[in-house]
This record gives structure tokens, sequence and C-alpha cells, in this order.
């Protein structure tokens, strides 16, 4: 993705933009349909369609690509850095998780693990006299 900011750039300084500009719409398209492989990645995106889109038409906007890239570019690296952080304080969160998956919080899993499950139900399985509601 970083190559085409230089792209951009250098295209300023030809003289054949549009078949340049449809080139890197094209590579651009390619890095925003990446992005669909993530979450919470939309602004990303976003930004990205903005930088393609004014590349469109018979005069691009290459300024404004230009612009729409480079704060695509920081968007990237804060998002970067937030799940680099994330992921230092996810692996502990993951192990604990495991660790008390089978004794806290049963009535909220998915699903019972078979030893969970006999002994939820011989917990639930006494035996009631019924004949007096006759």
């Amino acid at each position: 993705m970083i190559p085409v900011t230089s792209k951009l750039k250098k295209l300023l300084q030809t003289d054949s933009i549009q078949e340049d500009a449809e080139r890197i719409m094209d590579e651009i398209k390619g890095v925003e349909s990446q992005f669909s492989e993530f979450a919470g990645v939309t602004e990303i995106k976003a930004k990205l369609a903005k930088s393609r889109r004014s590349l469109k038409g018979e005069e691009p906007d290459l300024t404004a690509s230009i612009i729409y890239h480079e704060e695509t570019m920081a968007l990237l690296d804060a998002e970067l850095a937030w799940r680099n952080q994330a992921s230092g304080i996810l692996a502990p969160l993951n192990r604990y998780n495991d660790a008390i998956r089978k004794t806290i919080g049963i009535r909220l899993q998915d699903r019972f693990s078979t030893y969970q499950a006999e002994e939820i139900a011989s917990c639930l399985s006494e035996h009631r006299d019924v004949s007096l509601h006759f």
C-alpha cells in the first residue's frame, strides 16, 4: 500500500495521467478487497475508496487522492498499533478463559462438555411425586 503514494506523486509529474490513474485505481481496489477480511476497518476502507474515486473521471484529482491516501496510512498505522498492543493482552486472557471455562459461566457456554452435561443432568433429575396432582 505504501508504493501507491509514491506512484500517485510520480503521476503528478507525468503527461499520461489517465492510463496511469486507471492502473492505480485497480491497485487501490485490490488493497480495498484485502481489507474485507478484517473487522473494524471500515474507516480505512472508506478513505481508500475516496482516494480511488478521486482518480475517476476525465480529470483525476491527484492531490485529493494523495491526501486521502496519506489519511488512510495514518489510520492504518493507528489500527496496527492498537491491534499489536491488544494481541499482547489477548493471549493471557485467552489462557485464563480456557482455564475457567469448565467451572465459571457454565450457563453462558454454547455447548457443554460430556462431563458437564452429566453433572448438570444428575442435579436436575430428581424424582418428584406427581400423584398428588391427579
